[in-house]
């Protein structure tokens, strides 16, 4: 109801900016009554977690978008060389976001890595 109040001023978005600003109150909310049940929400290291894990988002935007462009500058735009060059980028992509994930030692990677190896044995 909310969203739909903003709708005739604003538009569609008016609509979004309802959903946002909804959302981020109930988030709000929801960190007030956590961070007094665990006296605490360690927002420290959840704001490294933060910063590390979007610099290796930009690694994989940056290295799969330049991987598209250079390959779609090559072999132009077929269907079959869409695919290649846009699989290639996600391809490439992933394994910049891995590879700097890795480097900056995010813990979740770390734990998905280690539960990847007890599945293996």
């Amino acid at each position: 109801m909310r969203a739909a109040a903003l709708y005739k001023p604003f538009g569609v978005g008016g609509i979004v900016a309802g959903t946002g600003i909804g959302t981020s109150a109930a988030v709000f909310a929801q960190a007030y009554i956590l961070r007094r049940k665990f006296h605490g929400l360690e927002l420290g290291r959840l704001l490294s977690t933060v910063t590390r894990i979007s610099l290796a988002s930009l690694a994989l935007a940056a290295v799969g978008w330049v991987t598209w462009d250079v390959l779609d500058s090559a072999l132009g735009r077929s269907t079959v060389a869409q695919i290649i060059s846009l699989g290639t980028g996600m391809v490439l992509g992933a394994v910049a976001y891995l590879g700097v994930a890795w480097m900056l030692r995010i813990a979740e990677l770390e734990q998905i890595l280690r539960l990847l190896r007890r599945r293996r044995a």
